[in-house]
């Protein structure tokens, strides 16, 4: 075997070996806000590896982020949660249950419910119990909104919900102070803009995003009223995936 071929060989070896290895703690926990297009999927991943999956996109660009472990070794998802059933969340979901392993996956969750994996809460502020999803004028505000908590780190993953639904949370009960990161209602919309958030200069505010999108998001008022707060303000069109780490 020539030398070019012997290190592909052992590269491919080594990709393989690590992939099948068994799960160990990592550094640190970490959210990473995956570049879908026009769309959202945050994938956290717990202290020992674990991996929760919120939102899968529009279509087959989640299938890039998978692709590896499912074709070489195992596309293992502990937990998967839709926030709503529109296609920019869910159709990216679809396709990663017909090849991935995946534990526990949850359409409903309503307030008050909490999910921990390992150090990781998820805790449900929004819908109501008493939420009517018959009601189809405005699905948006049918989605799940979690307050993801981490030791001292905490983050608002708000789905598409309405700005009018947003404030009237009260974040005081759970948080000290203001939040670590924002994941921007409604990528970015007017339609789900609230003054009221714990937002600060101690907040990454992250928008999902399409490069170029049809509805010209995200809406300048959001951005100008989020910079007003001194928020660090990243998004997907401009930056692909974002990784932050919970600490």
């Amino acid at each position: 075997m020539k030398l070019p071929g012997l290190i592909a060989f052992y590269l491919i070896y080594l990709c393989v070996s690590l992939l099948k290895s068994p799960v160990q703690n990592i550094d640190k926990p970490y959210i990473k806000f995956l570049d879908v297009g026009q769309g959202d999927a945050t994938l956290i991943v717990t202290k020992t590896g674990k991996k929760i999956l919120i939102d899968g996109g529009p279509g087959n660009d989640i299938d890039w982020y998978f692709s590896s472990s499912s074709i070489i070794g195992e596309c293992h998802i502990e937990l998967m949660i839709l926030t709503h059933d529109h296609a920019d969340h869910s159709d990216g979901l679809e396709r990663l249950l017909k090849h991935c392993k995946v534990d526990d996956y949850r359409k409903r969750l309503y307030a008050g419910d909490m999910i921990t994996v390992d150090t990781t809460n998820l805790r449900v502020l929004w819908p109501p119990k008493d939420y009517d999803f018959t009601n189809t004028k405005d699905i948006n505000d049918s989605s799940i909104v979690i307050l993801l908590e981490d030791g001292d780190f905490s983050a608002l993953l708000a789905g598409d919900v309405g700005g009018k639904v947003l404030c009237s949370l009260d974040y005081s009960k759970y948080l000290k102070g203001n939040l670590d990161v924002y994941k921007v209602s409604h990528h970015g919309s007017i339609t789900g803009y609230c003054d009221k958030l714990p937002v600060s200069k101690e907040t990454t505010s992250v928008i999902f995003v399409g490069k170029d999108n049809k509805f010209g998001l995200p809406d300048e008022p959001v951005l100008e009223n989020l910079t007003a707060k001194q928020s660090t303000i990243r998004r997907t069109d401009e930056e692909g995936t974002i990784e932050l780490k919970m600490e």
